[in-house]
């Protein structure tokens, strides 16, 4: 029996879009404990091997601190006998003069940085049986073939960066090594290691072909746990289990304040909702999104009373961070409102014939233009009716 950690996209050194200094530090030492957390883990379960797919690192600017960390990460693995096999990605690609590549690395750490295909042993100490895992490496940052052809068959472990299209990605991911579901399936691996998708599973229900996802959540949108795949080979059967490894968890709650109408009663209710929250919340960047019709909407299109609540909630509940978005509507009926034969119902109807804004082909989208046309509604009732000395 072997036994490994399959993770992928760390994203050590990643920057962090937001002007806050003190957030992205933050959110820095988040990606490098949930590292050390995969680290902690493989020792402690006395795994074989940790297996890494790819995007350990962000970019090709390795500050010495990070690159330290790294290493005393693979150490601590050797000292317990504990393999490291590393394939690069299209973040930490290994082009021939790069830093990552030339890194020292303990010789527990198998490395695939190149473009073609190389294997290494792992063996079963209990029945001797030796497996091997191939693998190749993203030499470019965007390396367009599919090398995973180019893969031996065989009950083999397969690790490789790869884009492969199925009901994890949503389409925005990039062509980076891309491959397909029945390219890999040819190769009958008992196992195969993917990284690049930040969702975990496996490719549709292929219990042999698997995305780690990333160890810790980079932004809002990658809500809910995130981690790796303990994986156990047994006499040729495979059992995958996930592992839960992120620092700190993205999440987001929808809270409908429609009725009310002081900026104190939503404070009362927010408050609830934390309070009520399942979950660290030391540990939980959360977002909350405002909805419903109310007429707190232009109290709330005021970003200064946004930073005043959200300021009262961080320093109350102690969060990890908080973002607080504003999608609510106007309490005026709209529909009765556009029937009328005034200066505001032709306003409104002529906002219903727009089908196109000029200039702007990339918000051409149905959807898109629903959403414009429904906020200039509720901007125009705003206007017409609350007046601009509404207190």
């Amino acid at each position: 029996m072997i036994r490994f950690l399959h993770i992928g996209d760390v994203h050590i050194n990643k920057s962090f879009a937001t002007k806050d200094e003190v957030l992205r530090h933050k959110l820095q030492r988040a990606v490098i404990k949930s590292f050390q957390n995969a680290i902690h883990y493989c020792i402690t379960q006395k795994l074989d091997a940790l297996m890494i797919a790819g995007d350990l690192f962000d970019g090709q600017h390795i500050s010495l601190k990070d690159g330290e960390i790294v290493r005393d990460g693979f150490e601590q693995l050797k000292k317990q006998g504990i393999k490291v096999f590393y394939a690069s990605g299209n973040h930490d690609y290994t082009h021939y003069d790069s830093k990552i590549r030339h890194m020292k690395y303990p010789d527990n750490v198998m490395t695939f940085f190149d473009d073609h295909i190389e294997s290494y042993e792992i063996n079963d100490l209990v029945t001797n049986e030796v497996y091997k895992v191939v693998g190749c490496g993203h030499m470019i940052q965007h390396e367009t073939r599919n090398l995973i052809e180019t893969f031996p068959p065989g009950k083999h472990i397969g690790l490789c960066h790869s884009m492969v299209q199925s009901s994890l990605t949503i389409g925005d991911e990039g062509d980076y090594l891309p491959s397909t579901i029945e390219t890999i399936l040819s190769k009958g691996y008992l196992y195969f290691a993917l990284g690049h998708i930040h969702q975990n599973g496996p490719i549709d229900k292929y219990e042999s072909i698997y995305y780690s996802g990333s160890l810790q959540g980079l932004h809002s949108n990658e809500t809910g746990l995130k981690g790796g795949n303990l994986v156990t080979i047994n006499n040729g059967t495979v059992d995958v289990q996930f592992v839960p490894l992120a620092q700190v968890l993205f999440d987001k709650l929808v809270v409908d304040i429609t009725g009310l109408d002081q900026l104190e009663k939503l404070l009362e209710q927010l408050h609830i909702v934390l309070n009520t929250y399942e979950g660290d919340l030391e540990n939980i960047s959360l977002e909350l999104v405002l909805e419903g019709r109310t007429k707190l909407f232009r109290k709330l299109s005021d970003q200064h009373e946004l930073s005043d609540l959200k300021a009262l909630l961080l320093d109350y509940h102690h969060l990890f961070d908080l973002k607080i978005k504003n999608c609510v509507k106007t309490h005026f009926d709209i529909d009765e409102y556009e029937k009328q034969n005034s200066v505001l119902g032709e306003v409104l109807r002529r906002i219903d014939s727009i089908t196109q804004l000029p200039n702007l082909d990339y918000l051409s989208d149905d959807e898109m233009l629903l959403s414009i046309k429904e906020g200039l509604k509720d901007q125009i009732m705003d206007y017409f009716l609350e007046g601009y000395d509404e207190d």
